[in-house]
């Protein structure tokens, strides 16, 4: 199933996005990629993307943000520009990396909500998220619209546990201007 949300659409991610995906790390600044794998990648991580792309949703579930107009700077889109991930785990790890031009438009917000309403519907109880030192105002979302179950600090990151319960609501509000944005319910 596809989800719509002008300007992108929100797809399970397949095998058939492996290039659009490397692409999108490409395209990503260094510190991007630093701030969401939580150290300096060079790339895509093999095992990573394999896992992605490949796996059932039981064992990494992913989707991917195709851009549905032009990019914000006016120019031709890039076939991907987010892809969000649930690995396994337990709890399951929530992941999500957006291109660096289409940050703060609500497209993580959009992908973060297909990934929570998939793996509410195969039985996931929580999901945890990651973030460095600093960065614990992006767990702020998931703790507005999810019920926190734990917070577990380390030298080198937070993580937060949340529960998803029966109808918790993590829906993009359209904002009237075209782009969407994740509001609290």
């Amino acid at each position: 199933m596809t989800t719509v949300i002008a300007p992108w659409e929100i797809a399970a991610a397949t095998a058939a996005d492996r290039h659009a995906v490397e692409r999108l790390f490409a395209a990503c600044a260094a510190e991007t990629l630093r701030l969401r794998f939580l150290g300096r990648v060079a790339g895509p991580p093999a095992a990573y993307l394999d896992a992605v792309l490949a796996a059932t949703p039981e064992e990494h579930d992913a989707v991917v943000a195709r851009p549905t107009r032009t990019a914000p700077d006016g120019g031709p889109p890039p076939a991907v520009v987010g892809l969000a991930s649930l690995g396994a785990g337990d709890p399951p790890e929530l992941g999500v990396l957006v291109a660096d031009g289409w940050q703060r438009r609500g497209v993580g917000a959009a992908m973060v909500g297909a990934v929570l309403r998939r793996a509410r519907d195969r039985g996931v109880r929580t999901v945890a998220a990651r973030v460095l030192p600093g960065r614990s105002a992006l767990l702020a979302p998931l703790a507005r619209r999810l019920e926190p179950v734990r917070w577990e600090w380390a030298p080198d990151c937070l993580t937060g546990v949340f529960a998803l319960r029966g109808g918790a609501a993590w829906e993009p509000a359209d904002r009237g201007s075209g782009w969407c944005s994740a509001r609290p319910s």
